[in-house]
C-alpha cells in the first residue's frame, strides 16, 4: 500500500462541481477515452511531499509543522484553458491558468522551501494545474475554455492511498 503526501488546494463544492461539469464537456466533445478523475479528487497540487511505502506518522508530523509555519494570503485562480501534459503512458488532461496569482506562487514557494531538506522535490517550477482525466488520447495544443474561478481560502496536507477512491485530508490551514 503506497501513500503519496502532498499539499493541495481543494476547491469549494461549487467550484468543484463546475470543474467536473467542464471536464465532462471536454471529454465528450473531444471523444477522449478514459475515466474522469473522481469529483472528490479534483485539486491543485501546491507541493508534492513524497511517495512512501505506507502511512508515516513522522512524515505527517514534519509536514504538519511545515504547514503550521506558512503565512499566506487568500486569492483566486482562474483556469482558462485545457491541455494534455507529455506522458509516455496515459496523458494527464488538465485545466491551467494563464496567470498565476502571486499569493499562490508565494504559498507554493514557501512550502517547497520549507520541505526542501526533508524530501527531494520533483517539481522544479510551480505550474498550477487540475488533472481531470488520464487518457491515451491527447489534447493537441491548448484549448480555451470558459473561465473557472477557484477561490483559494485554505490549503491542506493530503494523503493519497493506492486503491482508495478519496484522499485523506490530514490537516487544513485557513489563509488569512
Amino acid at each position: 500500500m503506497s501513500v503519496t503526501y502532498f499539499f493541495a488546494i481543494f476547491p469549494d463544492v461549487d467550484a468543484r462541481d463546475l470543474a467536473y461539469a467542464e471536464a465532462g464537456l471536454f471529454k465528450a466533445s473531444l471523444n477522449l477515452r478514459g475515466r474522469l478523475v473522481a469529483r472528490e479528487r479534483l485539486h491543485l497540487t501546491c507541493h508534492f511531499v513524497g511517495r512512501f511505502v505506507s502511512s508515516s506518522i513522522e512524515v505527517e508530523a514534519k509536514a504538519i509543522t511545515v504547514g503550521e509555519g506558512i503565512v499566506a494570503k487568500p486569492c483566486e485562480i482562474e483556469f482558462n484553458h485545457a491541455l494534455s501534459l507529455d506522458s509516455s503512458g496515459l496523458a494527464p488532461c488538465v485545466f491551467a491558468p494563464t496567470v498565476v496569482p502571486r499569493e499562490l506562487k508565494s504559498l507554493a514557494e514557501e512550502l517547497r522551501g520549507a520541505t526542501r531538506n526533508d524530501v527531494p522535490d520533483p517539481m522544479r517550477t510551480f505550474h498550477p494545474r487540475v488533472t481531470w482525466l488520464r487518457s491515451q488520447d491527447r489534447i493537441y495544443g491548448t484549448l480555451p475554455m470558459s473561465p473557472l474561478t477557484w477561490p483559494i481560502r485554505s490549503f491542506s496536507l493530503a494523503a493519497g492511498v493506492a486503491g482508495e477512491p478519496a484522499y485523506r485530508i490530514v490537516r487544513t490551514w485557513v489563509l488569512t
